[in-house]
């Protein structure tokens, strides 16, 4: 990925490559080399192993379970001459968690995970349940129940999944841009990407609340390029099989 011109930061295809297995599929991905932390988050899961999924330590809401492989924060900075000195300046605070969801019993015999139809709908219907209760700004260009959240096929054509934008944070300023991509058929790989940012007294911030938009969601891209999902045999005949007229 290309960056603007005097600014440094994290890239991915430079990040430490972790790799976990499952039940039909291995995954591999690279999280980012941090140096300074956004948030004091740089975590990654112990455990790499989940052929056999035991939720008794996974967080449940709502009859699903949900547990991080990964959580990092990182800071971009931006080069700024000054008197004919170089400075570097705080920019943009970002994010990246990655993580698990187990779906209920129900749609695991029907194998929702593995129809992207199927998939599709559930993903719309319990985003909806999660901010039924939210004012969003009224806006054309903000997630919202409206809009479905802005959900579309994730770019890579070597996995399968949807991309949706999410104002986790309540914040009504900046969305997140999230993934949902299946692994098996009872579990989905989420990923959560958010930039913000950091404004430093006296210097006159270069980045416009488009240009931000933008590179956050080229960022995610980037990661998700990064992504590699080796499923069984028998995973991906049932994959294509399920998604031929989708």
């Amino acid at each position: 990925m290309i960056f603007p011109d005097l600014f440094n930061g994290p890239r991915f295809e430079e990040g430490d490559l972790v790799n976990f297995t499952f039940e039909d599929c291995e995954l591999t991905y690279r999280v980012p080399i941090v140096h300074q932390s956004y948030d004091n988050l740089d975590s990654v899961s112990q455990q790499h192993d989940f052929s056999i999924v035991d939720t008794s330590t996974w967080l449940e809401s709502g009859g699903f379970y949900s547990l991080n492989l990964s959580k990092q924060s990182w800071i971009f900075e931006q080069q700024v001459f000054h008197q004919d000195i170089m400075n570097r300046i705080d920019i943009m605070g970002s994010s990246c968690s990655v993580g698990l969801i187990k779906l209920r019993e129900p749609d695991i015999n029907n194998e929702l995970a593995l129809d992207l139809a199927q998939l599709k709908c559930f993903l719309i219907t319990q985003l909806k349940q999660d901010f039924t209760h939210t004012r969003f700004p009224e806006r054309p260009d903000w997630p919202s129940i409206k809009n479905d959240f802005f959900i579309e096929s994730t770019p890579a054509a070597k996995f399968t999944g949807f991309l949706v934008e999410l104002d986790t944070s309540g914040s009504g300023l900046h969305p997140s841009v999230n993934a949902y991509i299946p692994l098996n058929k009872s579990l989905l790989l989420t990923a959560e990407l958010d930039i913000n940012p950091l404004f430093t007294e006296g210097f006159q911030y270069p980045y416009s609340p488009e240009f931000l938009r933008q590179f956050k969601k080229d960022l995610f891209k980037d990661f998700l390029s990064h992504i590699k999902i080796e499923y069984s045999g028998e995973t991906l005949k049932k994959i294509q099989q399920n998604n031929k007229t989708v």
